[in-house]
């Protein structure tokens, strides 16, 4: 973690430029190693907000997650277009969405929503992700 606070506070903050959407999200990352998700997500929205790729709009929607900021991040990936093949957008997405649903991080209620979770667009080889969720029920049964 000290290594992480040097990085974030002497390194990078001074190299900082308010459109220097790389450094924003090197400054993010580093606060999110220090668990700090607040100060990530205040550095990863800057370095999102400033024309950024879709690689730092996934960084930001995982912070998101992480901060349990769940509405967010479904707004964010909701927002960003489809691409075919996009497994982590989906992902974060279906993650997202089960949350919200849960209102809870027990495994029990997760797994509850994400058997109610219903996802139109998917990007994952095979059927609707209730499918995939009942095979995987039927599994556990049959392995007990």
């Amino acid at each position: 973690n000290s290594i992480a606070t040097i990085v974030s506070t002497r390194v990078l903050s001074p190299l900082q430029a308010d459109t220097d959407s790389d450094v924003n999200s090197l400054i993010g990352l580093a606060h999110l190693q220090l668990g700090d998700a607040d100060k990530a997500v205040s550095f990863l929205e800057r370095s999102a907000s400033e024309g950024s790729s879709r690689e730092k709009q996934l960084e930001l929607a995982a912070t998101y997650l992480r901060a349990q900021s769940y509405r967010k991040a479904v707004v964010l990936l909701r927002e960003m277009p489809y691409v075919a093949g996009d497994a982590q957008r989906e992902a974060l997405l279906i993650a997202a969405q089960a949350w919200l649903k849960a209102q809870s991080t027990k495994p029990d209620a997760l797994m509850d929503a994400l058997r109610k979770t219903k996802i139109d667009e998917h990007v994952m080889v095979g059927g609707p992700i209730e499918r995939l969720l009942d095979g995987l029920a039927q599994h556990e049964v049959g392995a007990k």
